[in-house]
């Protein structure tokens, strides 16, 4: 329950930190996201596992980011670790 009281506050504190990355300058802090979450997977055993973690994002351009996470899988007890891009198919209406 520790865990979980944690990730919320993580989640509670990383909620204002995105910045208008299209109008900031290429090495701007005003391009980076941080966000926390909790997820929960389904294994292709039957296997329930919950999932906290940290997640970050650089926008380089308005449709590519780069992106990293590190999550920590509570059942199994091990630590994931991820790199990648995100690239955006769709935005909706501003308005």
């Amino acid at each position: 329950m520790k865990k979980f009281a944690f990730a919320l506050m993580l989640l509670a504190l990383s909620v204002g930190v995105a910045g208008a990355a299209e109008t900031a300058s290429l090495l701007s802090l005003k391009r980076v996201s941080i966000a926390a979450g909790l997820s929960h997977r389904w294994g292709a055993d039957r296997t329930n596992q919950y999932v906290t973690g940290l997640y970050g994002a650089y926008n380089v351009t308005p449709h590519l980011s780069l992106t990293g996470s590190v999550a920590y899988l509570h059942v199994s007890e091990k630590l994931e670790k991820q790199v990648g891009i995100r690239i955006r198919l769709w935005r909706g209406s501003a308005q």
